[in-house]
Parts: C-alpha cells; structure tokens; sequence
C-alpha cells in the first residue's frame, strides 16, 4: 500500500527550535539530530506498525543519537488521482524524552 507522510506546524516548530538550539551548543550536534530525524522518518515510512502505540493510537519512535522522540498516527485516506487506499503517517509531536508527552498531546487536540 502506497503511503504519504505529513507533519503537523506543531511537530515542524518544534523540530525547528530543537534544531536552532543544539546550532547554539554545536554544529555537529544540530546536523546529528536533522540526520536522525530524516532517518527516522524514512524507518517509519517503511514500517510503520513496528513502533509501540503510547497512547490511543498514537505511536512513538525514539530517536538514536538525541534524546527526542516523535510521535505519529496511521490513518486511511485515498489517492484520488489513482483511486486507490493511502496509509497517511500523520507526524503530531516532536518531543524531547524529558517532556510531558500527556500535557502536550492535551495542547494539540
């Protein structure tokens, strides 16, 4: 089944500020953690069912060299050029592990 991904403004800002900090303390601390969510990302386009639900039906993937988290759905949609079912990865958080995943979940619904 074809899949799409998409990343919420929440989960793009915090990315962002995560980026411009670690830029602050290192340039190869903020490149490390751009690779590592790129790849992340890509591990989650491929599989997305192989990383546990936290809660309800969101799913959380940790990221190796950082320590932040992203948090995504599955949901159905449909291509409507092809016709055809879609799997859309549905990005809702981009936390570091130390955040309240509950309280920030509570901000974005």
């Amino acid at each position: 089944m074809k899949r799409r991904l998409f990343l919420r403004p929440e989960a793009e800002v915090a990315i962002a500020a995560a980026f411009n900090s670690s830029t602050l303390r290192s340039p190869e601390h903020a490149s490390a953690l751009l690779i590592d969510v790129d790849e992340v990302l890509e591990r989650i386009l491929a599989e997305p069912r192989l990383y546990a639900i936290r809660a309800g039906r969101t799913r959380r993937v940790n990221l190796k060299s950082v320590p932040f988290a992203l948090y995504f759905l599955i949901e159905e949609g449909h291509d409507a050029l092809s016709n055809q079912p879609v799997e859309e990865i549905v990005v809702t958080l981009f936390l570091h592990q130390r955040q309240d995943f509950e309280a920030a979940r509570r901000q974005t619904d």
